[in-house]
């Protein structure tokens, strides 16, 4: 039986304040790091609102990488980051190997933003994001806790690519005829 390759772990936060819900899970993969379990590569900071170039050559540098990376991405609010993330690597760089893991960070002071950064994962079509073990979505710190739990010892499935949409463009006259079913 084929081993197999020992992950690269990473975490990457919408932003820095963010990272107050990550102790007790950076704590898991540090432990796992030293007992040889994964590499623990680290943690990035990228806005995939305030910066999304900088996404863009992050997933390029996992991509062109080529080794088995488990991100573990995790913003509030409006929490666009993971799938962003994984967006880029399938469509764009038509990467297999890069597993994202989501999670959606509380907002103790507005309940309605955590639901929002826990929507904005889970309720994404086709979405190849990992986003809930058998305890369900994985949001706020202990969530994380469980990605953390999850990108060590969870059973990652083989990532397929998507079938790339082709956009369109139509004319107002053609919008018409498209919507009411008349052919162009």
């Amino acid at each position: 039986m084929e081993q197999e390759e020992r992950r690269r772990v990473l975490v990457v936060t919408g932003s820095d304040s963010d990272l107050s819900q990550c102790g007790s899970g950076s704590r898991i993969l540090v432990s796992a790091y030293r007992d040889g379990l994964i590499d623990f590569v680290g943690q990035k900071t990228v806005s995939a609102h305030a910066n999304h170039r900088e996404l863009c050559v992050f997933a390029e540098e996992l991509s062109r990488d080529g080794k088995l990376f488990v991100v573990i991405a995790g913003a509030g609010w409006a929490a666009h980051l993971p799938g962003m993330l994984d967006a880029i690597l399938a469509n764009d760089l038509r990467n297999s190997s890069v597993h994202v893991i989501g999670v959606g960070f509380e907002d103790k002071k507005n309940p309605r933003h955590t639901i929002a950064a826990e929507y904005s994962i889970s309720e994404v079509p086709r979405t190849r994001v990992i986003y809930a073990d058998d305890e369900g979505n994985f949001v706020g710190p202990y969530g994380f806790i469980r990605a953390c739990e999850f990108a060590v010892r969870g059973k990652l499935s083989t990532l397929t690519l998507p079938v790339v949409r082709q956009t369109q463009t139509r004319s107002p006259l053609e919008l018409i005829d498209f919507i009411e079913g008349r052919p162009s």
